[in-house]
């Protein structure tokens, strides 16, 4: 967390009446969660939590340090017992792995590891059927289309969280986008008269969708946008089956996907300066690589999630400086910056193996799977994580 953040603002960023689950969310396999449970149950969770996120990410990847590497096909983890014994466990539930390679897939996705290329098999089916007709004409483009696909956006929503904010704000826009899927879907999900315990209020989307300019969009209707994404971030949603049938990333990754589709509308390149090629695959040598003075721009199709997320959030904190340099000259930028503080207080460290593994520790509290006092070890780690970072 950057330390010029106002505290009055971070103070003031209540979060009542966002109710963030229902008692009766479908039923859905946390891959990472089901993992961590049996290495703890065989390790203890001092030894089982610290440095399991991140060992498992090195494994996954052939080239862990590379955003565009391709996967590891046999991991050391799928040798461990524990692994065997999450395996054998699995609750064959509709949707859900059932079986080694299917569960592996999984915790891959769930991880932050995988790209979102058009050519994939489970992208290209998802595709098939989104609705493409909101999208504007720079955004109808089969490498954002499946970056939307893979965020679950819906193109109205995607459309409009940029008008609310223009593309000079676009990380921001992306958090609105998100926010406003999550409301969407929950309305579907549940009956109208649990929206309100639930803090699902449908009335922001329609004002957000009947949005022409930013200026069209309350500063309450952005607060509570912000609030719903930031407080998201700070849960798990890992094996939810989203309406394009594709697994749901982790919120930040979803933010992160949505503002690389908003950066790859942006630019026109000619052929031989595009990072892709037209399948997605990126283009050696001219896709960026995110190592430090790289400033190229990544193949946001190619590369998977995690490295999405690290151009995001140099991204964010751009554009909020910009904010921040306009506060007394841009009406609109006290209030853009305020939504953007819940997501800002995470955003170094939504990523981090550290954070991951509190999220986890902090289910299998809830599940009863661990302890509290176990569970504290994890969010002690988290504690000293953040404040080196401020």
């Amino acid at each position: 967390m950057k330390s010029w953040i106002p505290a009055a603002l971070v103070a003031g960023l209540s979060i009542s009446g966002l109710a963030v689950a229902a008692a009766d969310d479908p039923p859905r396999v946390d891959m990472a969660m089901n993992l961590m449970a049996q290495r703890v149950d065989m390790l203890g969770p001092d030894d089982a939590l610290e440095g399991a996120i991140a060992a498992w990410t090195t494994q996954l990847l052939d080239r862990p340090k590379d955003p565009y590497s391709s996967l590891n096909g046999s991991p050391a983890l799928t040798n461990e017992l524990y692994w065997a014994e999450m395996v054998d466990t699995l609750p064959h539930l509709p949707g859900q792995p059932s079986d080694a390679s299917e569960a592996l897939d999984a915790l891959r996705w769930d991880l932050g590891l995988t790209a979102a290329r058009p050519d994939e098999p489970a992208i290209r089916v998802a595709m098939d059927g989104y609705d493409t007709a909101p999208l504007a004409r720079m955004h109808n483009d089969p490498l954002i289309v499946a970056g939307l696909v893979k965020a679950h956006v819906d193109g109205d929503l995607f459309e409009a969280a940029l008008r609310a904010t223009t593309q000079r704000h676009s990380t921001l826009a992306a958090t609105y986008a998100v926010a406003a899927q999550i409301i969407r879907d929950r309305s579907r999900q549940y009956p109208a008269d649990r929206w309100k315990a639930m803090g699902v209020r449908t009335d922001v989307v329609t004002r957000l969708l009947a949005v022409s300019r930013p200026e069209d969009l309350t500063g309450h209707d952005r607060d509570y946008l912000g609030r719903l994404a930031g407080r998201e971030v700070n849960r798990r949603h890992a094996g939810t089956i989203t309406s394009h049938g594709l697994r749901e990333l982790p919120t930040a990754l979803r933010i992160a996907r949505i503002a690389a589709a908003y950066a790859d509308g942006q630019g026109t390149y000619t052929a031989d300066q595009a990072a892709c090629f037209p399948n997605g695959e990126h283009r050696p040598g001219i896709a960026g690589t995110l190592v430090p003075g790289d400033t190229r721009k990544l193949c946001f199709a190619d590369a998977n999630d995690n490295a999405v997320y690290a151009w995001y959030a140099q991204a964010t904190w751009q554009q909020v400086h910009g904010m921040r340099e306009r506060l007394h000259t841009d009406p609109l930028a006290p209030a853009l910056l305020r939504a953007a503080m819940e997501v800002l207080m995470v955003i170094d460290v939504a990523t981090a193996p550290a954070f991951l593994e509190k999220l986890i520790a902090d289910d299998m509290v809830a599940s009863r799977l661990m302890s509290e006092d176990a569970g504290d070890v994890a969010t002690e780690r988290l504690n000293n994580l953040t404040c080196r970072s401020l």
